[in-house]
């Protein structure tokens, strides 16, 4: 798996659709270059450094030109690509990097990155000699094939990533206040249900049920090292009503609030 990262925008260098009864070619290793293309009929065999692959119709192939590539096809086939120059990077960061591995199946959906590939081709004239329009293009290519496979393969999205960490950084900084999962969404500037929905994908829990944990474990922790009252231990993060504590604290995980810390297990 590919983890990359771009740290220039792209400018286009080439698109274009390709037909051969057979083929074959040798590409050596290439800096700052990208090449993304689909088997729109027939198949390749690929091989990049000493792994080999088999792309077949529908399938997206990226040439990192990271290796050097040796690509044939016995049999007729046709291809659609698209080439740019860009400064780019392996990275181990996959929350932060686009996956863009050496063939994308066909199988995970691929319609969308093929239509914005041979968008490319046909209107190569605008992409080649714009600059903004080509880049803001190729990047969308990029990012394009960096969902279908995380989606295929059940990963979180970046953006997922981002407003789940920045939901987390405002509840801390606001956990002695009455904080709700609107007023999370609002300072992040989206939808409740959205928030929910990836907030409960990244963290595989709801966001009342995070931010209840949170208080609730504060707490505790107040409780037991000081001669606090429930009460006011409970006021101080926005609780008015103790009871209503003893009883969320017993639910979420599984023992009283008021008990001492050597009679109950962790807390995880």
């Amino acid at each position: 798996m590919n983890f990359i990262e771009i740290s220039s925008l792209p400018k286009i260098l080439f698109s274009h659709i390709y037909k051969a009864e057979a083929y074959q070619n040798h590409f050596s290793v290439i800096d700052n270059f990208l090449e993304i293309s689909y088997i729109a009929d027939g198949s390749w065999e690929l091989e990049v450094g000493n792994k080999k692959y088999c792309a077949k119709k529908g399938d997206v192939i990226c040439f990192l030109h990271n290796a050097e590539t040796i690509l044939s096809a016995k049999n007729f086939h046709c291809h659609h690509t698209v080439g740019a120059t860009v400064n780019w990077n392996v990275s181990t960061d996959e929350q932060n990097s686009l996956i863009l591995p050496t063939v994308t199946p066909a199988e995970n959906n691929t319609n969308t990155i093929c239509h914005l590939i041979d968008d490319f081709v046909h209107n190569h004239i605008v992409y080649k000699e714009s600059k903004t329009l080509g880049a803001t293009k190729f990047l969308e290519l990029l990012c394009a094939i960096d969902k279908c496979n995380r989606t295929a393969q059940n990963k979180n999205l970046p953006g997922e990533f981002l407003y789940t960490k920045r939901a987390k950084d405002y509840i801390q900084r606001n956990i002695n206040t009455c904080i709700t999962q609107n007023s999370v969404a609002a300072y992040l500037g989206i939808s409740p249900e959205y928030l929910c929905t990836v907030f409960k994908k990244v963290e595989g829990t709801t966001v009342i049920k995070y931010i209840n944990k949170l208080k609730l474990e504060s707490i505790k922790t107040l409780i037991d090292n000081t001669n606090i009252h429930l009460y006011e231990a409970a006021a101080m993060y926005g609780y008015t009503d103790p009871n209503y504590v003893s009883r969320l604290h017993k639910q979420l995980f599984g023992y009283n609030i008021t008990d001492k810390p050597y009679v109950h297990p962790e807390i995880e």
